[in-house]
């Protein structure tokens, strides 16, 4: 045993090791790409079994916390922090209908508006550019043929990183990514060309700096794409 991990002793020994690593891993101690242990080293380690390990490995993995890559090069890597576990959960829930498309537009309104107060104060000349590029990539692929649904997200995205809201944008690009699932079947590329004319008013109004008018816009803006769901 060394001191860097100490024995375990429990029935649900997994769950112990879980803990163990999530504390390293969110005290700063193991940074993202850091490989951990192998399984027969942690367990020696850690004086537990190697399925022990590896049960704890799983569920981190299952939690994102970590990937567990195959091969020579492989092993268990701590990975970037990411909002996909909060997609997921946010996904289970309307997959078992205890989320409408409603409550989703109400939390894009709740939220999209909040964000759009704080791009006003702290947006950049290097935001605008990276808003108008979302356009006019999306305005090249309706010229190609092509619907530009990811494109049009990407600018609420952007818009949100904006903010310099960490934990706003994790949330609120959760609430996105289940919106692009929603939209998917229903985008057309005449749908995309007048998302991507109505982005076009938005990066206007953010420029002028109006504060009513673009919060104005922007519930005016998320109904609308609701609507077109449904329609």
């Amino acid at each position: 045993m060394t001191a860097e991990y100490q024995s375990i002793k429990t029935k649900r020994t997994f769950e112990i090791v879980v803990s163990l690593l999530k504390e390293k891993i969110f005290s700063g101690e193991k940074q993202p790409g850091d490989r951990l242990p192998t399984e027969r080293d942690m367990a020696r380690m850690a004086e537990v079994s190697r399925s022990a390990v590896r049960e704890a490995y799983h569920a981190l993995e299952m939690l994102g916390i970590v990937e567990i890559r195959k091969g020579a090069s492989g092993g268990t890597f701590i990975r970037e922090p990411s909002h996909d576990p909060i997609t997921q959960n946010i996904s289970n829930l309307i997959r078992l209908r205890r989320i409408s498309l409603s409550e989703i537009t109400e939390t894009r309104l709740l939220m999209e508006k909040n964000i759009a107060e704080l791009a006003l104060k702290k947006i950049t000349p290097e935001d605008f550019l990276k808003l108008e590029q979302c356009v006019e990539d999306a305005m090249d692929h309706v010229k190609k043929g092509i619907r530009a649904r990811e494109d049009n997200i990407r600018f609420h995205i952007c818009l949100a990183e904006i903010s310099r809201n960490k934990l706003l944008l994790t949330v609120y690009s959760s609430v996105m990514d289940l919106f692009n699932l929603l939209l998917k079947e229903k985008a057309s590329l005449e749908m995309s060309e007048i998302i991507a004319q109505e982005h076009k008013e938005i990066i206007r109004l953010l420029r002028n700096g109006e504060t009513r008018p673009l919060l104005d816009c922007l519930d005016k803006h998320i109904r609308k794409a609701s609507e077109r769901l449904v329609d």
